[in-house]
């Protein structure tokens, strides 16, 4: 797919150029995407073999060589030479020849016959399963992406770029969740295949507050200290992004429930729940686009699309809500998360009243230790609450150890 990918990018570059970019003379483009999308490939094959085996060492080792250490080495390396199809070609071959040496062990033993033989067998299982869930990617990548595709098409690409920088802080939100899904993808399905569904459902319950309480925090403090985070990470020339920046913001606590409960619904059901409720959420995105369009001046089109990513990730959060309380007979009980939420909401108004009133104006090592302590003061709250997801998360980390003590005596 990949590969067919790369000859539909080359071959008609021109046109593509002019769907994605909106204008023909980014088509330079389209080769270093073809190889981005090859190295992207290459490493999704590896790394899905090892986590299918729960080899997370290989796995997680994957992950960081390609996903970390070869884009940021390809960024410092080639920086200096502002060739943007330079370092997304260099960022894909590097990605494609790690992904082949991670490969190595896979291939060592493999006999061709063999594998021939097992591909007749495997493959329409499990594309009956996994091409079902495909659209439901294509959608969550278009929901993320289309924002700045579409401002493109009307806006210079200096302006498209504070939509990029706040589908940054949705991508932080995403690779935060990523453990999860890796986790409860084969926790939960060894559970129902074991027949515990009702303690599934009694950790399910507490996870869920978890996601709720924990992204309100989180969400609260990214959108005030939205303007020091971006003088950090781009520097100070991108100011004036922070408005865009902060509207996406309202989207983080919506993705992040999505994120951590996605897994959790494709183990529970052989039937692609996910792509329906992404599918959904991307109908309402481009019905508010195009309300967007049709009654927004160019002035605030940046905001409308933001708003419009906003309210398609809070349809995507009812959604996966709803979905786990038909698959699992689980609702969510607001009232015992009032006391989080309302702790979440003071400390975020401190932090304000720090900011704008004292200016505060931290670096890097300052703001991480100054959310060390907010975080502190804000999990010790929740113990003094008696959260019972805290609680219950507290007393599982300390039987799980003492069990494992027991068994090394």
């Amino acid at each position: 797919m990949a590969l067919l990918l790369t000859a539909v990018l080359v071959q008609w570059k021109g046109s593509v150029s002019r769907l994605i970019f909106g204008s023909a003379a980014l088509s330079p483009l389209a080769l270093p995407l073809g190889l981005l999308l090859l190295g992207l490939a290459a490493h999704g094959a590896a790394f899905g073999f090892y986590q299918g085996i729960l080899s997370m060492g290989r796995a997680c080792g994957a992950q960081l060589f390609n996903l970390a250490i070869i884009p940021v080495l390809a960024v410092v390396v080639f920086s200096r030479e502002r060739s943007i199809p330079r370092i997304i070609a260099v960022t894909g071959i590097s990605m494609l020849i790690c992904a082949v040496l991670f490969s190595i062990p896979i291939l060592r033993g493999a006999r061709l016959g063999h594998v021939v033989q097992r591909t007749f067998t495997r493959v329409p299982e499990l594309l009956s399963f996994g091409l079902s869930r495909t659209w439901g990617d294509f959608g969550l990548q278009a929901l993320l992406s289309l924002p700045a595709v579409i401002a493109a098409h009307y806006l210079p690409m200096r302006s498209v770029s504070s939509l990029l920088l706040g589908g940054s802080f949705l991508a932080l939100i995403a690779a935060a969740t990523l453990p999860l899904g890796i986790i409860l993808l084969s926790q939960v399905t060894r559970s129902l295949a074991q027949g515990r569904s009702a303690r599934i459902k009694s950790q399910l319950a507490h996870f869920i507050d978890a996601l709720i309480e924990s992204s309100a925090f989180v969400s609260i403090q990214m959108l005030v200290f939205a303007g020091v985070v971006i003088r950090i990470w781009v520097g100070p020339n991108f100011g004036a992004a922070t408005r865009i920046v902060q509207l996406l913001i309202f989207a983080v606590p919506f993705y992040f429930v999505y994120g951590g409960l996605r897994s959790v619904v494709d183990a529970a059901a052989i039937k692609a729940h996910n792509t329906r409720n992404v599918l959904i959420s991307l109908a309402a995105f481009l019905a508010a686009v195009a309300v967007v369009l049709s009654g927004v001046s160019l002035e605030y089109l940046l905001e409308g699309l933001a708003v419009s990513v906003v309210i398609a990730m809070a349809v995507l959060c009812w959604l996966t809500l709803r979905t786990i309380r038909l698959l699992f007979d689980l609702r969510v009980g607001w009232s015992r998360l009032l006391p989080g939420i309302g702790v979440a909401i003071l400390l975020g108004a401190c932090s304000f009243l720090l900011y704008r009133a004292f200016h505060f104006q931290p670096n890097v090592i300052v703001l991480i230790c100054y959310e060390i302590a907010v975080s502190g003061v804000y999990f010790a709250s929740l113990w003094l609450f008696g959260s019972p997801w805290l609680h219950f998360m507290l007393d599982t980390m300390i039987s799980f150890r003492s069990s494992g003590l027991r068994a090394a005596d």
